[in-house]
């Protein structure tokens, strides 16, 4: 195909002066080179049926996976750990786009001039701000991910991260195009009437190079706000907006004011190159909105995960129980400890707590000292909004702890039982037991919200949290 657009360019254009020049040529001003270069050429046929073929390819593998999952939990097909790895691998691919946006700025010859400098200096700022967003946009666990959600998130996730890729590389060569053209002035600036340059190459219009940066800065900023909605989810996202008062909701005006700014500074970075072209000032606007984005981004996390804890105090405080929110583990087997336990008459039994467990206001959870789970309350389903508490019985601790607790949290339960068992009279003194400590916990659909909990041992090989 390629051949043959090439055949025939070569019969159309025939040798279009616009597209060459003779070496001994008068030396033309950066401004003419690009300039009357059309969009689109039929040279641009091979690039465009590329770029079809992937549009194409996307599309249809969407639709089948969407045909053949459509009646089933996306997370049957999967498992976690293999999540793990891409979650580690999209990371690292990013990072690499990253990297690539640090090179461009780097591996062009240096000239004396206070906008080469202003472009690299601002530039490689904005790139470690657009770092920093983008490792923010997503949890670092299987759980709360958007691969592991549901099958339109993992399918969503997959293509923002792709057209993220794709953005950071023009973002790039938007840096790039900057300095040369800086450079090409300062080298230009310096000919006079009876010098010129050899063999000039062909400038990109400052124009052009302001609209692709402006672009390239939209879709950035725009795939890692989206990022972030296919691991929350739009629910929990409009959810933000809102806060409970007494039994209305409110109008949350910190979190709509911060949304309303960030759409404000997106559409201001899409519209950049209509403002100015020049590279400086484009570069110093640039890393404004990424760093605003940053600010932003930083505080509203203060004020959504602000109201969420007074709301979980809030909701403490009404409950009947003086007990603790507490997680329970609990050994299997007839061990000493177990015996130990059973001894202990001021340990009550699970059986003369259920009562208490299922009318508390206070989330419940009963476990083993494996950490699977054998009791959950209303409250402690409300809490992490599975549809039945049967979702939870059975399944491992792990699965409701968000950030990297959930990774450790095998290994924390583990050396406690060991110690437990090899020590039965080291509960007395251990640091966990009967404290409060806060956490991030994750509900069902993989949201994680901040939790205050404590762990008490009871009898009859029963813990309970």
């Amino acid at each position: 195909i390629i051949a043959i657009v090439l055949y025939v360019q070569s019969k159309i254009t025939n040798n279009d002066s616009k597209n060459s020049r003779l070496l001994a040529s008068p030396v033309y001003s950066p401004e003419y080179y690009g300039s009357s270069v059309p969009i689109w050429k039929l040279s641009d046929l091979p690039f465009t049926l590329l770029a079809g073929y992937y549009v194409l390819t996307f599309a249809t593998t969407a639709l089948a996976r969407l045909q053949q999952y459509k009646t089933e939990d996306i997370r049957k097909r999967f498992v976690p750990s293999n999540i793990d790895f891409e979650i580690h691998r999209y990371g690292e691919w990013i990072l690499l786009m990253i990297g690539e946006g640090v090179l461009s700025l780097l591996i062009v010859a240096t000239t004396e001039s206070k906008d080469y400098y202003i472009i690299t200096t601002i530039g490689v700022l904005t790139i470690i701000f657009i770092h920093i967003l983008t490792f923010e946009s997503a949890p670092h666990h299987s759980e709360g991910h958007a691969l592991w959600r549901s099958l339109f998130s993992n399918m969503s996730f997959s293509m923002l991260q792709q057209l993220l890729s794709m953005s950071l590389i023009i973002m790039g060569l938007s840096y790039k195009v900057f300095l040369l053209n800086v450079l090409k002035e300062d080298q230009y600036s310096v000919y006079n009437e009876k010098t010129r340059a050899l063999a000039p190459s062909s400038d990109v219009n400052q124009s052009v190079a302001a609209a692709f940066y402006a672009g390239s800065l939209f879709v950035v900023i725009a795939s890692l706000e989206l990022t972030t909605l296919t691991h929350s989810g739009l629910k929990e996202a409009f959810g933000q907006l809102r806060h409970r008062d007494g039994d209305s909701y409110q109008v949350y005006w910190p979190v709509v004011v911060l949304n309303l700014l960030k759409l404000g500074l997106t559409l201001f970075a899409l519209t950049l190159w209509v403002w100015t072209v020049d590279p400086a000032v484009l570069s110093i606007c640039g890393f404004v909105v990424v760093l605003s984005l940053t600010v932003i981004r930083v505080l509203k996390y203060f004020f959504v995960h602000q109201k969420a804890l007074i709301d979980e105090a809030a909701a403490r405080m009404t409950g009947r129980f003086k007990s603790r929110t507490s997680r329970v583990d609990v050994p299997h087997d007839d061990s000493s400890a177990a015996k130990t336990l059973s001894r202990r008459s001021e340990s009550p039994s699970i059986d003369d707590l259920t009562g208490g467990i299922n009318s508390s206001f206070d989330g419940i959870i009963v476990a083993d000292l494996n950490g699977v789970i054998s009791t959950v309350n209303e409250t402690a389903r409300e809490l992490f909004r599975y549809e039945t508490k049967e979702e939870l019985i059975g399944k491992n601790l792990s699965i409701l702890c968000g950030g990297s607790d959930g990774k450790r949290h095998d290994g924390y339960v583990k050396a406690f039982k060991k110690k437990l068992l090899d020590d039965p009279s080291s509960i007395s003194n251990n640091k966990v037991l009967g404290r409060q400590r806060m956490l991030h916990a994750c509900r069902a659909d993989g949201t994680e919200f901040p939790c205050v909990i404590g762990i008490k041992l009871v009898a009859n090989n029963k813990m309970i949290a």
